[in-house]
C-alpha cells in the first residue's frame, strides 16, 4: 500500500501523483524517506515507467547520516523459460600469505 499521507489533503501532492501515474510511472519508493521526533514524510522518490519486463527491488536504507534516508530501486529483466539457465558466479581464488 502507498504512503501518501498527503495525497488526499493538500492538491499539490494529490496533482503530482496523478501526473505520474496518468503517464503509466509508478513510486518504487513508499514509505516515509525522512523521520523526526514530530512528523513522518515521504520527500525522496524515484519514479519508474510501468513495465512488465522488469523486475524491482526497492528500499529504505536505515542510517544517521543525514535527515534523509538512503533509497535505492535495483532492476532485472525478466528471462523467459526457455532463457532461464542457472546463475554462475565467478571469482578469484583468494591468495594465501604465511
Amino acid at each position: 500500500m502507498f504512503y501518501f499521507a498527503k495525497i488526499n489533503t493538500h492538491k499539490n501532492t494529490s496533482d503530482l501523483f496523478d501526473i505520474f501515474y496518468s503517464r503509466n510511472f509508478i513510486p518504487t519508493i513508499t514509505k516515509p524517506t525522512r523521520i523526526t521526533h514530530s512528523s513522518a514524510t515521504l520527500i525522496d522518490n524515484i519514479y519508474v515507467k510501468g513495465n512488465t519486463n522488469f523486475k524491482m527491488i526497492s528500499g529504505i536504507l536505515t542510517c544517521n547520516i543525514s535527515h534523509h534516508l538512503p533509497i535505492f530501486t535495483f532492476t532485472t529483466r525478466k528471462r523467459k523459460h526457455e532463457d532461464r539457465a542457472p546463475l554462475q558466479f565467478k571469482c578469484r581464488k583468494p591468495i594465501l600469505t604465511i
